[in-house]
């Protein structure tokens, strides 16, 4: 039904690792705008956390998984070029429905890793095309990830509203083997980047995409969209 919960994601020690070096950003966590979200906050993952998050999530085991469970090989997509952030919900904090929206001219697929949950909220999702009918829901675990397809084929999902506690997670885009980046993915990307020192500024993104993926794609062409966080 375009989405999947799956428990035990990464292995014990690199699950760990990962949750203290994110634990060491909680004081840089900023409010999010331009989300999805409502009352969420979160920061850029740089520096060791940036490389515990790549090693746990992105590992070629981690692919290897993703693209068992999905049925076609992907491949985390370059953290350069779409940052990978922290992201935290906390008392009144939620997410309305929606479906990822395309960054490539083929669904990707995005990774939601559940750092540390004491909240009382759950992540719901529904098939393509289901209403009332077929909501799955799942207080996420700690060390646990939900694989969601983008585009009219995914999962819509939400978030219920927070009422106590926290929820940490992380997310990475994993893009199909061969897969062009399309016009939103550069929107997106550049809305990533904006304001974070830490990472490419957006002239820098271009040059890094044009210089580094020449003769690959920009398929779509057109403007870029303003896509919103998810």
């Amino acid at each position: 039904g375009g989405c999947a919960y799956l428990e035990d994601f990464a292995p014990a020690e690199a699950a760990e690792a990962l949750r203290a070096a994110a634990a060491s950003l909680v004081p840089k966590l900023k409010q999010e705008t331009g989300s999805y979200a409502k009352g969420r906050v979160g920061t850029r993952l740089h520096g060791a956390p940036l490389e515990r998050a790549l090693a746990a999530l992105a590992s070629p085991e981690a692919e290897a998984h993703v693209s068992a469970l999905v049925g076609e090989k992907v491949a985390a997509e370059d953290a350069r070029i779409f940052p990978v952030d922290l992201r935290v919900y906390r008392g009144g904090a939620s997410m309305g429905w929606h479906k990822d929206e395309l960054l490539y001219d083929r669904p990707h697929y995005e990774l939601v890793y559940t750092l540390w949950n004491s909240t009382d909220s759950r992540t719901l999702w529904r098939p393509p095309g289901a209403t009332g009918k077929g909501v799955e829901s799942a207080a996420t675990r700690p060390n646990s990830a939900i694989v969601l397809r983008a585009g009219d084929g995914g999962a819509d999902h939400c978030v219920t509203e927070t009422t106590r506690g926290e929820r940490a997670i992380i997310k990475l885009c994993f893009r199909p083997d061969g897969a062009a980046r399309s016009a939103n993915f550069y929107g997106c990307a550049d809305q990533q980047t904006s304001g974070n020192k830490a990472c490419l500024s957006a002239k820098q993104l271009e040059a890094l995409v044009e210089g580094g993926a020449r003769g690959h794609e920009r398929a779509g062409g057109g403007k870029r969209g303003k896509a919103r966080r998810r």
